[in-house]
């Protein structure tokens, strides 16, 4: 699929949609959780205050971890339906290859050795989203 612009979307609609929700579950997660881990520092005394006090940190944290863990179950039922119903390769998923081209890479870029690793068309970079 592609826009007026000239550039393919990399994701669907529902897979930006799941996306933006697993963003930002993590994001009302770390943010409502540092402040109770650390509730006796000043700077989580007033994040707290500032979101209405405890108990409703609290309710907001609980409600993020029932989105993530809603998300999950929903992306790996996806995932589930992909595999085993449409037959999709599973080509994106890490390998060991990956890990010797990453450590080639790494050799590489830091002057050990000469040449660059040679990589498929999903190399370590895109599967760990790095080289995006």
């Amino acid at each position: 699929m592609s826009n007026s612009t000239g550039k393919y979307w990399r994701f669907d609609v529902f897979q930006r949609v799941e996306h933006a929700l697993l963003i930002t579950s993590f994001t009302v997660l770390v943010i409502t959780g540092l402040p109770q881990k650390f509730s006796s520092q000043p700077w989580a005394e007033f994040m707290i205050m500032a979101m209405g006090g405890i108990e409703v940190v609290r309710i907001i944290h609980r409600a993020a971890a029932v989105l993530l863990i809603a998300e999950t179950m929903y992306h790996f039922g996806v995932l589930t339906y992909k595999v085993f119903v449409k037959r999709v390769s599973l080509t994106m998923l890490p390998s060991m290859q990956d890990a010797k081209d990453g450590i080639q890479a790494l050799t590489y870029n830091l002057g050990v050795t000469k040449g660059a690793p040679r990589m498929g068309r999903y190399n370590f970079g895109k599967r760990s989203n790095i080289g995006r």
